[in-house]
């Protein structure tokens, strides 16, 4: 598989920070720094591989997937997808979909985009295996939202921001003149039956 030209311009190494060339494997900088690219089709680009204490595990990405596919989360992809196709600027961009999950609302958020190319980043690799699937436009790649993003100055059109983290400074950074950020957050209802311990819990 061939990454668009796009997504690999706005791509940068987590070690050096210079720009990354598809290789057969995976992505190399012109420093020599090399990422695999997972048998699912998933980059990570973080700065050393070890693991993570921020990352969903495998038991929350399957239940995250179920309710996703219920179309319980529909009408909030809907809605992202809206503002989105609101704000886009031209017929041609790349979206960002930052602690993107599965690549749920990036899938939604580019039906809405024709001709957009788009990265679903995410810490989880149960995640990532995933959103490498979730829309033919779109590419997973590994990165944690709480820090420098592995993307180079003004590159993205577009941030969406769906229940996650983020780090305004680095929004703002990777965010091309006239870009727009795209924020779902939840309303105080959100949850409320489980936050009660009304809700009955089912294991994933």
């Amino acid at each position: 598989m061939t990454w668009p030209a796009r997504i690999l311009s706005a791509l940068r190494c987590p070690v050096c920070a210079g720009p990354v060339a598809e290789t057969a494997s995976g992505l190399r900088c012109g420093a020599g720094h090399t990422f695999d690219r997972a048998r699912q089709g998933y980059v990570t680009l973080r700065a050393g591989h070890g693991k993570t204490l921020n990352a969903d595990t495998a038991e929350m990405v399957v239940a995250r997937e179920r309710l996703q596919s219920g179309g319980w989360y529909a009408p909030v992809a809907d809605a992202a997808a809206r503002a989105v196709a609101q704000v886009a600027r031209d017929g041609r961009g790349l979206l960002l979909d930052l602690a993107g999950g599965t690549g749920y609302y990036a899938a939604a958020a580019l039906d809405a985009l024709p001709g957009w190319d788009g990265i679903a980043m995410d810490l989880a690799t149960p995640a990532l295996k995933r959103a490498a699937r979730a829309h033919p436009r779109c590419v997973a790649v590994g990165g944690d939202a709480l820090r420098t993003l592995p993307l180079a100055d003004a590159s993205v059109d577009i941030v969406l921001s769906v229940f996650g983290p983020r780090v305004p400074s680095e929004v703002m950074r990777v965010l091309a003149p006239g870009g727009a950020l795209v924020v779902v957050t939840p309303l105080p209802q959100h949850l409320r039956e489980a936050r009660r311990g009304r809700g009955r819990c089912a294991r994933a």
